[in-house]
């Protein structure tokens, strides 16, 4: 079955906007198909607190498995604390499956990013030999340079390039550009770091010797290329820095240097559940003559209790199982706990989750 995930919100602003209300834009909601089968006749539809909708509705024809898609709704508010909910539904087998996730954030944040183009490149700690340069970049015109200009760089060095903190956001990434050209023999390169709490994380080392899981080949001399790290693992909301430290072993084989340009933290500005929150039941085909499928929406890892009951209220079937999905397709074939077929009739089912939440649907077997 399919299953569809929200797995990032984000806004995109009319910066043109000069006229209250002052916040107008775009919120795009991106959606993946965590499921087994392709989604069809997908829509999504969003409603919020504070925030006016031009259109909270869109579809899309389908999302095949493991893919993601992007929707959009154009909002304008006046304030910038929201809270609200996406309502998702697709097609399967002729039913139609929905998944709610609650979302709570604020407009105005933005991705951080850093493109050495303004005055506030000072907020960055350059030791050592890091400095800003105008004669070679990615885009604009400045990049963030270690080495010496038009000569390189020379052994024995360890310099650091520290950025300023940031705020993190949910699901979050750290890419940036980079040029260089180190020697293909001994270890030069540059460590990749990000620091929170005190605590540093390596992300990476590029150079003589290779980037970390990066498939593209090192060669002595590499044109601007973009890396790109999940930093995920962050608390989301607190603050965060990037740290870039240079380094040269003792021998006399040098490069020119890295150049590194175009820094952004990018996520989620708002928290969103993930998953069904509350078990449901479908069962198909209805009536029936041989077999059941009962469609389970619940959270993953819940252990459920299945009972199936018949008119008198006999219980004649009783499964248990633990959620490995969010969407399991449970088929019962007919055979009450004795292995024997059960009658024609009107049957219950009814489905308890650990924490107590409870389905009920029904069903009749006509041969």
């Amino acid at each position: 079955a399919p299953l569809l995930q929200v797995v990032g919100i984000q806004t995109e602003f009319d910066t043109g906007k000069t006229m209250p209300p002052f916040l107008a834009g775009y919120v795009r909601v991106s959606v993946q198909n965590a499921g087994l089968a392709t989604a069809h006749n997908v829509n999504a539809s969003i409603e919020a607190s504070h925030v006016i909708f031009t259109q909270n509705s869109m579809s899309i024809d389908s999302i095949p498995p493991g893919s993601t898609a992007a929707f959009y709704f154009e909002f304008s508010a006046e304030d910038p604390s929201s809270s609200g909910q996406i309502v998702l539904t697709s097609d399967f087998r002729g039913r139609k499956l929905g998944w709610t996730y609650e979302f709570s954030g604020n407009l105005l944040s933005l991705n951080w990013q850093a493109d050495f183009e303004t005055t506030f490149t000072f907020l960055w700690r350059m030791t050592g030999h890091w400095h800003i340069v105008d004669y070679e970049s990615h885009s604009g015109t400045h990049s963030v340079y270690c080495g010496i200009d038009s000569v390189g760089y020379e052994p024995n060095w360890s310099d650091t390039l520290e950025s300023p903190s940031f705020p993190v956001p949910y699901d979050a990434q750290l890419s940036f550009w980079l040029k260089f050209e180190a020697t293909n023999y001994g270890v030069d390169g540059i460590y990749v770091y990000v620091e929170q709490d005190g605590q540093e994380y390596l992300l990476d080392f590029i150079g003589s010797g290779g980037a970390l899981d990066d498939p593209r080949p090192l060669d002595i001399v590499v044109d601007w290329a973009k890396y790109t790290y999940d930093i995920g693992f962050l608390n989301p909301r607190e603050p965060a820095k990037v740290k870039f430290v240079f380094e040269s072993d003792s021998d006399s084989c040098v490069g020119e240097g890295f150049f590194i340009d175009d820094i952004e933290v990018s996520g989620s500005w708002f928290t969103f559940e993930r998953g069904i929150r509350e078990p449901k039941l479908e069962i198909h085909p209805n009536p029936t003559k041989d077999r059941v499928s009962i469609m389970i929406m619940a959270p993953t890892g819940t252990l459920l209790t299945i009972k199936v009951f018949d008119i008198s209220g006999r219980l004649v079937k009783t499964d248990k199982l633990r959620m490995p999905a969010d969407v399991v397709e449970h088929v019962w074939d007919l055979r009450d706990e004795n292995n024997r077929l059960v009658p024609n009739g009107l049957y219950f089912v009814e489905m308890e989750a650990s924490n107590g939440l409870k389905a009920t649907t029904k069903f009749v077997v006509m041969r």
